[in-house]
């Protein structure tokens, strides 16, 4: 019996222990995965940042013709897409896209000029990759706009996230179950704001729902 006794201790203190560690696991395991995103954010920041003074730098450049357009659009570009990186909502990705489209617009332009002009250091293949580029973009930024409107569309489901338009008039909502055996008093339900708007029969009785609405108060 002493022995069933040790056991069963045991048995028990290694179930403990054992619960105890993996507690131990996923609390370190969420530490760790907070650690990791929080020093995510910290580089793609520090990133940005390298990528905006650079934008900067070349373009002063391109104003005093110290450098080739084609430099800064591709600096423009790089910077868009850590910002696209950085990016957590489909409103932020949006935002982001546009703002690259409008640079892989103007460098299209660009290149569609020189070749027009027949400058020997522009094929037609650039253009065409120029215009790939575009086009690109615009499908991701359908796609994240796609997004958006699904997640709006999931939103307005919801009775809780539908809002009012403002200044919109608010209504209270009254029954009355009237079994036909009396006459409702109209006046008096009148007198206090009410007014009637739709009958439902309830069925199988001859009883009949008359439903009353007045501005909310």
């Amino acid at each position: 019996m002493k022995r069933f006794a040790s056991v069963f201790v045991l048995a028990i203190l290694f179930a403990m222990t054992t619960t105890w560690t993996c507690l131990l696991a996923a609390g370190q395991s969420k530490d760790n995965a907070e650690d990791e995103t929080a020093e995510l954010k910290k580089l793609q920041k520090e990133q940005i940042a390298t990528l905006t003074k650079r934008v900067d730098i070349i373009t002063r450049q391109e104003q005093a013709a110290g450098v080739d357009v084609t430099q800064l659009f591709l600096a423009q570009m790089e910077l868009c897409d850590a910002k696209l990186d950085a990016a957590d909502t489909p409103e932020e990705r949006i935002a982001v896209l546009e703002e690259q489209l409008k640079v892989a617009e103007s460098a299209q332009k660009v290149t569609e000029l020189r070749y027009s002009v027949a400058a020997a250091s522009t094929t037609q293949a650039e253009v065409l990759s120029a215009k790939s580029l575009c086009l690109k973009i615009k499908i991701k930024l359908v796609r994240e706009r796609g997004k958006q409107k699904a997640k709006l569309g999931l939103q307005g489901n919801s009775p809780q996230d539908a809002v009012p338009p403002a200044g919109a008039q608010k209504f209270e909502y009254k029954t009355i179950l009237w079994g036909g055996g009396g006459d409702i008093s109209l006046s008096a339900l009148g007198a206090q704001g009410w007014e009637m708007c739709g009958v439902v029969p309830e069925q199988p009785t001859a009883n009949t729902i008359v439903i009353f609405k007045r501005p909310k108060q």
